[in-house]
């Protein structure tokens, strides 16, 4: 991966990534109802909230200079964009609880569903990873350095080695 050159360029990069992601509930059938949701992809009223301080959790984050520990929001470090709000409850309900007592550890359901929620996210971030080559591929292709540039954050240097690659 080519590091992004500068704050501004990484903000380029986070606009580009989004417009990548899934547009559609994973489950799209005619139950679904209004935009996409943002879900949590770990446990939010029992187990968030016991990591979480200040409502900040610690974990991995990309920089311009490449990963390292943040604290950062825990909806930002914890939720994806995968289900309308109508699947997200039917599918997650009986792990959607608000006090510990509700955690059931021998629970193959809940097992089961908390770990349907974790393949959903990383599908969901896989989706958007194959969009998002894909639409450097293209451009690089079609020789376009300066949207390689505006659109993804990248130097010049950067995008000229990002063309020299694909062509």
């Amino acid at each position: 991966m080519i590091p992004i050159g500068d704050h501004r360029g990484l903000s380029a990069f986070r606009r580009r990534w989004r417009a990548n992601a899934p547009s559609s509930c994973l489950l799209a059938n005619e139950d679904c109802k209004g935009p996409l949701i943002r879900s949590h992809s770990v446990q939010n009223a029992i187990v968030l909230d016991s990591l979480a301080e200040a409502g900040h959790v610690v974990t991995f984050e990309s920089t311009p200079s490449g990963f390292g520990l943040a604290s950062i929001g825990r909806n930002a470090a914890t939720t994806f964009s995968g289900f309308c709000a109508v699947h997200d409850q039917r599918e997650f309900r009986a792990i959607d609880f608000a006090t510990a007592d509700e955690f059931d550890a021998e629970s193959s359901t809940q097992a089961a569903q908390f770990a349907y929620r974790a393949a959903a996210r990383e599908y969901c971030l896989k989706l958007t990873h194959i969009r998002h080559h894909a639409e450097i591929v293209e451009l690089a292709r079609a020789g376009n350095v300066a949207a390689l540039q505006s659109m993804h954050g990248m130097t010049f240097e950067e995008a000229s080695h990002v063309l020299d690659t694909y062509r």
